[in-house]
């Protein structure tokens, strides 16, 4: 898996709910009657009460524990989409800069030289028409809630990226033209100033 590939996190995993201790319940019940039946004492029925309130204890201290690990899971799924976040704009940021280093506008030209070599223009030489928005490079993985399909949407697009089209015969189209590419008529007019005779 490259560098421009984003693992989205999973969606929290749903608590299960507590269960009932029921064994642990029926037993104090189970012992206080059997405590009252041989020592007659009411106060054994007292031991016998203790179990639907250990049972009742047990249950409230579950729902807790499950609300407490539903909020953390809920923070580290936060944290972990605020990193995918960063390094979604860090990796936009570094292509967005190299898209306009490989094909410059006039104004990046003037305030930095192209990654071009020396050699003249020809028909595959691309050349800016404009700003738009372009396939990224950068991938998501994971994820197949709504949050993570508009996170791949958002991924995939590069905005404000140069829109170019490949010179050919003098003509950005695509389409031949009659007349001859800028560096051509230049060249020629200065020739022709070159050859003139002078008077």
């Amino acid at each position: 898996m490259d560098a421009t590939t984003i693992v989205l996190p999973a969606a929290p995993a749903d608590t299960r709910r507590p269960s009932l201790p029921l064994m642990a319940a029926i037993v104090p019940v189970i012992a206080g009657v059997v405590l009252w039946l041989v020592t007659g004492s009411l106060f054994a029925l007292c031991f016998a009460a203790l179990g639907p309130l250990m049972l009742i204890a047990s249950y409230l201290d579950g729902l807790r524990v499950r609300r407490r690990d539903r909020r953390r899971g809920e923070a580290e799924v936060d944290a972990a989409w605020q990193r995918a976040d960063a390094e979604l704009e860090q990796l936009h940021t570094q292509e967005h800069a190299a898209a306009w280093r490989r094909e410059p506008g006039v104004a990046e030209c003037l305030l930095e030289p192209p990654l071009r070599g020396a050699d003249a223009p020809d028909r595959a030489t691309a050349v800016v028409l404009g700003r738009g928005s372009r396939v990224s490079r950068v991938q998501a993985r994971g994820g197949d809630d709504e949050r993570s399909r508009a996170f791949r949407a958002r991924a995939g697009r590069l905005d404000d990226a140069p829109v170019s089209g490949r010179w050919a015969a003098g003509s950005a189209s695509g389409r031949p033209s009659r007349s001859p590419p800028p560096w051509r008529a230049r060249s020629s007019r200065s020739c022709a100033c070159a050859s003139a005779p002078l008077s």
